[in-house]
């Protein structure tokens, strides 16, 4: 009974070791084994990748923009347009893993069509089996003039279909090459380059949006009927701080209409504080600024933050687009576009679909509503004031003789630099939109209206093409 008892304690440790061992393999397999499959310092991904040839990016054209081939016995990616879509497409490297849709559409992309798996089981032809191919709404012509029109300048452009959501340009300078050699030859100095290469400042670059905010302003405004004329001395004073318009211009007497076409701060800056902190929190929640935005690549959230309530001084500076509030001009160009399309925001997107080589479709984009802003009469009423900006306020450098242009310029301080951001954002054209456009200078030291022309090439390029 003694030998018994000491082969029974046996038995129960043993049984409830190998009870452990069922009971942490059950647990790894449902919750650790996906993370751990997954990881991207697993080698077996990058080994499963390898064995496919990655897919094809197009844009809306069928210009391929990226694509893989062997070289010797390994893939190589290729980027023939280097540095234009580096923040759109990004890299794809074995030693700095991946970026832009190469990272969030990889799965897409290394992943061959199941039915072609199944009907060529027994093919012994030994060739690669390829990934599906990524077709862009992106308009590799326009995003080329874009590119041009900017220069050496730092900033971005973004262009969007206001009706669908669909981008059809988003660049952003500086920017670096993204084929595989000069990556890695050039990524310590570009890391630690003080121009930030590798910042995409289109969709993840945050800045004050001056006075292209007015028109998220004027939005509540017109809502709450508060829109009435005053006496612009160029400059006012709110609970001790100083308003002033663009070097003090003093606008007279003018109303909303003309105070928006020639950029009044005093007007605008007066606004905000008598429709206060709730009705500024609301418009500029309706039109997404402070939201995560739902998008293809990585983008930086907007900032609306005031840890404690605004005061007059707060709301004063959200008014004309300056204080705690910060934008990427993607979001600028969602603005404009929303007025565009009378009132409602549609959810951006670049990329339309994914195909198999086979010709099924992997994947679908369908243009989805974001934020409803406002309604269409106020949008209207928007419109009509974007359109006289043009015509007769800083935005006449965008006028196109036959087509009706409606747009915002905006020059924006900032804390980390005497140079200003010029910012200036349209649609085109106003009576049946197209096209909504959004280009921003960072630290220009000029003002929003020379962004204008560029704007108004683009939206030729684009109508005439």
């Amino acid at each position: 009974m003694k030998y018994n008892g000491k082969i029974i304690t046996v038995m129960v440790v043993i049984c409830a070791m190998f009870l452990s061992l069922a009971v942490y393999l059950t647990y790894f397999t449902l919750f650790d084994a996906p993370e751990v499959v997954e990881n991207k310092f697993n080698k077996r991904i990058r080994e499963r990748e390898e064995s496919i040839l990655r897919g094809a990016v197009y844009d809306s054209c069928g210009e391929v923009l990226a694509y893989s081939g062997m070289e010797g016995n390994r893939q190589k990616r290729y980027y023939p347009f280097k540095e234009r879509y580096a923040h759109v497409i990004g890299y794809n490297s074995v030693t700095y893993d991946k970026s832009g849709l190469e990272s969030t559409f990889n799965d897409i992309l290394v992943k061959s069509d199941p039915l072609e798996n199944i009907s060529g089981f027994f093919d012994m032809t030994g060739e690669m089996e390829k990934g599906a191919d990524l077709y862009l709404t992106i308009d590799n012509g326009f995003t080329a003039k874009a590119e041009k029109l900017m220069g050496r300048r730092q900033g971005s452009v973004v262009a969007l279909k206001p009706k669908t959501g669909e981008v059809v340009c988003l660049y952003s300078n500086p920017s670096f090459d993204p084929n595989e050699k000069a990556l890695e030859e050039s990524f310590k100095e570009l890391s630690q380059s003080e121009n930030a290469p590798f910042l995409g400042r289109a969709t993840q670059g945050l800045y004050p949006p001056g006075s292209t905010f007015k028109i998220v302003t004027a939005a509540a405004a017109l809502e709450e009927n508060i829109g009435v004329s005053i006496t612009d001395e160029g400059s006012t004073i709110i609970d001790g701080y100083v308003v002033e318009n663009y070097n003090g211009k003093k606008l007279g007497e003018i109303d909303i209409k003309q105070g928006f076409a020639k950029s009044s701060n005093v007007m605008f800056a007066s606004y905000a504080v008598q429709l206060g902190e709730k009705k500024m929190e609301n418009i500029i929640e309706r039109f997404g600024i402070g939201e995560k935005m739902d998008f293809d690549i990585r983008t930086s959230k907007s900032l609306f933050n005031y840890e404690n309530a605004m005061g007059q001084t707060d709301l004063a500076a959200c008014g004309i687009g300056q204080g705690k509030l910060l934008v990427t001009p993607l979001n600028m160009a969602l603005v404009a576009a929303g007025i565009a399309n009378d009132g409602v925001i549609m959810e951006p997107y670049i990329v339309e679909k994914a195909m198999y080589p086979s010709g099924r479709q992997a994947y679908k984009s369908k243009p989805k509503v974001w934020k409803t802003a406002v309604n269409e009469e106020v949008a209207g009423m928007v419109e009509d004031m974007m359109i006289e900006c043009v015509e007769t306020g800083t935005g006449t450098g965008a006028k196109i003789n036959g087509i009706t242009v409606a747009g915002k310029t905006g020059t924006a301080e900032n804390e980390e630099s005497d140079k200003t951001h010029a910012w200036f954002v349209c649609y085109a054209p106003a009576e049946n939109p197209e096209i909504a456009i959004c280009v921003m200078q960072e630290y220009a030291g000029v003002t929003g209206s020379s962004c204008a022309p560029i704007a108004r090439d683009l939206i030729n390029y684009y109508l005439n093409k």
